[in-house]
Parts: structure tokens; C-alpha cells; sequence
């Protein structure tokens, strides 16, 4: 009887019938949980990241793979500037100081809302999602290059259907560099993405940072844009983003993708 008393005394002391009528059994001691269920611990519950997850119990999880989820975060922002710095080298564009600024800041809005997109779902969903997103942003970029290469500008969208593919490919022989420099990080995608690209489901209010970054980016470009209003030159960044659309010195000025947001504008506005 002694030895059950002793054993009575040492169980851990759960709160359960101390002054509560109702009394709901509270969670075991961090020590006693499974590691799968080890709480990290902050200072409050506002410092949690927006990558953690809720186990069902109330118990934020540190995840092992912390570091993969931000590094799939920065996947779309490294695939959309490759691609389109890589097509510049290879059609000879400009390099210049607000070439440079506006594609980078237009590029890191459409890698912002791939990212959101790839969040909804599973995790597997969610990888497969993020691949053909990476499939189709390539083969975009590729054609693009060969094109220009073929015909010395840009297609627009309304032409796609009329493309010419054996002349297309035909001359991929003169661009073979920046075509494997483009498949790059798809290869890499494909081989080792999946077993670092986490592409979890995460929390809303990182996705709502993250749409709020893209709209906060998006409006400072704009502004950047709308200073080159009262410049008395005819192509001026002002005049190519919301006046008068000229493929091949948008694709300079802004980027590939931004290009050809202005081109379906351009199609659906001029008809």
C-alpha cells in the first residue's frame, strides 16, 4: 500500500479536477511528448513563424525543415530573374541601370503570386503545381529566344497560334548556350527540387504578406514608372507602360513577363 501511495504522489499533476467542475484534461508535459510534439519555445505567440503548423492540439511544430520552406520561397523570385536575365544575354539586350530596376521589381510581383499559388493545396499537390508553373515559365522564355533569334523580335500573344515551329527550332543551333542555361534550374527542379522544395500549406496571414509585398512592389515600380512622365522623349518608360505598347523596347525596359501583361492589356484595350 505504501509503494502505491509513493507512485500516487509522484504522477504528473495534469490540473484536471483542481477547482473546475468541468474539468477538460490539459495537454502532458513537454518533457513527456513525443519529439514530434516538442514545442519550440518564444517569448510569445506572436514571434511563431508563419511556416509553423498547428499539430491539432494547439502545439505550434518547430519543423526540422524550417530552412527548405524559406528556400522554396525565394524558388519563383531565382527562376523568374534567371530566365529572364538569361534572354537578355541571349537577344542582346540592355543592361542598364532602369532595365535592371524594373525588371527586377515587376519580376519579384509575378514570383510573389506563383508562390501564393503553390501554397493552397498538399504538399504533393503543391510540388506538382510548382513544376508545371516551372515548365511553362521555360518553354515561355525558350520561344521567346528562339524567335527573337528567327525574326529579330519578340512575338506577341495573338501570334502564337500562327507559329511556325519547324522554323522556330530550326534555329536553336545558334542559341544552344542560353538554351541549356535556361533548362537549368527546371533540370534542377525536377532532380533535386522535390527533395528540398517543401511547398507546404502555410498559414494566411503569410500569404496575405506575401500579396501585400507584390502590391506594395508593384505600386513603387508604378511610381518609378510615372516619373518619366514630363520626359520629352517618346520612349520613355511612362509612355511604354500606359501609353503606346512597343514589344521589343518593353521587353527591354521591363521583362519578359511584364511585356506580356502590357501585350494581353494592349489586345483586350485596342482590340
Amino acid at each position: 500500500m505504501a509503494d502505491f501511495n509513493e507512485y500516487v504522489e509522484n504522477l504528473p499533476d495534469y490540473n484536471v479536477f483542481e477547482d473546475n467542475p468541468n474539468p477538460t484534461p490539459t495537454r502532458p508535459p513537454v518533457q513527456d511528448m513525443p519529439p514530434r510534439r516538442r514545442v519550440r519555445k518564444r517569448r510569445a505567440a506572436n514571434f511563431r513563424s508563419p511556416l509553423d503548423y498547428d499539430d491539432g492540439f494547439g502545439i505550434y511544430v518547430e519543423r526540422k525543415t524550417r530552412g527548405h520552406d524559406y528556400l522554396t520561397v525565394f524558388w519563383f523570385p531565382i527562376l523568374i530573374l534567371w530566365l529572364e536575365f538569361s534572354l537578355r544575354i541571349g537577344c542582346g539586350e540592355d543592361f542598364g541601370f532602369n532595365s535592371i530596376l524594373y525588371t527586377g521589381a515587376f519580376s519579384m510581383v509575378f514570383a510573389c503570386v506563383f508562390t501564393v499559388l503553390c501554397t493552397f493545396g498538399g504538399r504533393v499537390f503543391n510540388l506538382v503545381l510548382s513544376n508545371f508553373f516551372t515548365v511553362v515559365l521555360t518553354m515561355w522564355f525558350v520561344i521567346q529566344l528562339l524567335y527573337h533569334s528567327a525574326h529579330s523580335t519578340f512575338m506577341r500573344v495573338s501570334e502564337f497560334a500562327q507559329l511556325d515551329w519547324s522554323k522556330l527550332f530550326s534555329g536553336i543551333g545558334d542559341q544552344i548556350g542560353i538554351f541549356i542555361l535556361m533548362l537549368v534550374p527546371f533540370l534542377f527542379s525536377i532532380i533535386i527540387g522535390w527533395k528540398i522544395f517543401t511547398f507546404r500549406r502555410i498559414r494566411i496571414p503569410a500569404k496575405i504578406s506575401l500579396i501585400l509585398v507584390a502590391v506594395l512592389i508593384h505600386l513603387s515600380a508604378a511610381t518609378m514608372v510615372s516619373l518619366s512622365k514630363n520626359n520629352p522623349y517618346v520612349d520613355t518608360s511612362y509612355n511604354l507602360y500606359n501609353k503606346e505598347f512597343k514589344i521589343n523596347e518593353s521587353a527591354d525596359r521591363f521583362g519578359m513577363l511584364t511585356t506580356q501583361r502590357l501585350d494581353i492589356t494592349d489586345m483586350f484595350t485596342k482590340g
